[in-house]
């Protein structure tokens, strides 16, 4: 890994982190999936940061970010990327149903967008499944744990 800074900002009354790689005046922005962090990036991370600026989010209720009881509608999830100045978004699965929000409602914001394993078209409310996840799991599941749920019960991430 090269230098990184891990940093994070209230939003919403959440604090949300995310790790900044690389120079560069825009950013390369990488929003994971449903259950993910900024970590599933890892593999693509240091080649990424060679190129320029990269900034791996931790979306609210995901990794080292809040997990707040509420407020896991996708409108929520971009609006948590309003404070991004203008930047390339590469979403990951439901990370790409964000990005996509984020490219519709501020378009002035987003140089570029990679929607990579998404739709264009999701579920319009997540909340029902993050708290579905969270009794599952435990609203105390630590990061560091690096746990997800699967299939209905808890497992440790692998690789």
């Amino acid at each position: 890994m090269h230098g990184s800074r891990v940093r994070s900002v209230a939003v919403d009354g959440a604090v949300l982190v995310w790790e900044e790689r690389g120079t560069g005046e825009r950013a390369l922005v990488l929003v994971h999936g449903f259950t993910g962090s900024r970590e599933d990036f890892v593999g693509v991370a240091d080649d990424l940061e060679d190129l320029g600026r990269l900034l791996l989010v931790d979306q609210r209720g995901h990794g080292d970010s809040a997990k707040p009881g509420r407020g896991y509608t996708l409108e929520r999830l971009a609006e948590d990327h309003a404070g991004v100045a203008r930047a390339d978004l590469l979403g990951h699965s439901m990370g790409g149903m964000v990005a996509l929000r984020v490219a519709l409602r501020r378009p002035e914001r987003v140089a570029s967008l990679v929607l990579m394993d998404s739709a264009a078209r999701g579920v319009e409310v997540l909340e029902p499944m993050f708290v579905a996840a969270r009794s599952v799991c435990g609203a105390t599941a630590s990061s560091r744990s690096s746990r997800r749920c699967a299939g209905g019960r808890c497992r440790p991430r692998t690789g």
